[in-house]
């Protein structure tokens, strides 16, 4: 499936994307379509991470320390996340 996410890949911000954090969520609005997304605050954790270059398993471990859940769990929840974002055209994968 091409929009499978991969825990230790790097994921990039879609340039044509403009976000802001906005209390305990991130509004993103894609500047070619003029459609806002807003992100929850797991999904914003998930958000922010990989705009910092780092993998969605870095984004596992922030989600862990946060709240009280297996790992697996947390790391199917931001496998399902990053595919959205995947998607939605949001992100895209650094090859």
């Amino acid at each position: 499936m091409k929009n499978r996410a991969r825990l230790d890949c790097v994921y990039r911000h879609n340039p044509d994307t403009a976000s802001r954090r906005i209390d305990c969520e991130v509004v993103i609005l894609d500047l070619k379509t003029s459609v806002y997304y807003s992100l929850n605050e797991t999904a914003s954790t998930i958000w922010e991470t990989l705009g910092e270059g780092l993998t969605p398993r870095r984004a596992v471990e922030r989600l862990c320390g946060e709240f009280d859940k297996k790992p697996a769990d947390v790391a199917r929840d931001v496998t399902e996340i990053v595919e959205e974002l995947l998607r939605a055209r949001l992100i895209h994968r650094v090859d």
